[in-house]
């Protein structure tokens, strides 16, 4: 992940628990010019205190990379719910169309072209939260 993009999502974390940059710095030890500094980019001591900073917004990594609080193991699991949810849905749609649709070919194929757009979409976003966790995984154990 972007640093940028980390210590923006740090910051927003922040407000959100409508903690000043002030009461931060008293959590982690730290004045709080170093630690507008590490939101600010103009250090790069955020790896150094990011254990500590998730501690005090009650997040961990990735929720605060992907907004979700995904336990760990079961990631996959949450994927499967999702993707059969996303099936189940898909035929009721298909369903309550050819029904509507009645002999109308050329409307079905139509929709099911549509519906193959959709199904590879969802693929592709299943690839980039694949190697978004892998990512994150890598954030999480940084070699030294």
């Amino acid at each position: 992940m972007d640093e940028s993009l980390l210590r923006e999502k740090i910051r927003k974390a922040r407000k959100d628990l409508g903690l000043s940059q002030e009461a931060m710095a008293d959590k982690l030890g730290l004045d709080r010019n170093t630690y507008g500094n590490i939101e600010r980019g103009k250090t790069r001591l955020v790896y150094d205190h990011l254990d500590s900073i998730l501690e005090i917004l009650g997040i961990s990594l990735s929720e605060l990379i992907t907004g979700y609080d995904i336990p760990e193991g079961e990631p996959d699991a949450m994927l499967q719910d999702i993707r059969d949810s996303y099936d189940g849905r898909i035929r009721t749609l298909v369903e309550d169309y050819e029904k509507k649709l009645g002999e109308d070919r050329a409307a079905i194929r139509e929709l099911r072209a549509r519906i193959s757009e959709l199904e590879e979409m969802v693929r592709d976003k299943s690839e980039i939260i694949s190697y978004q966790k892998a990512r994150i995984t890598n954030l999480e154990s940084p070699e030294k």
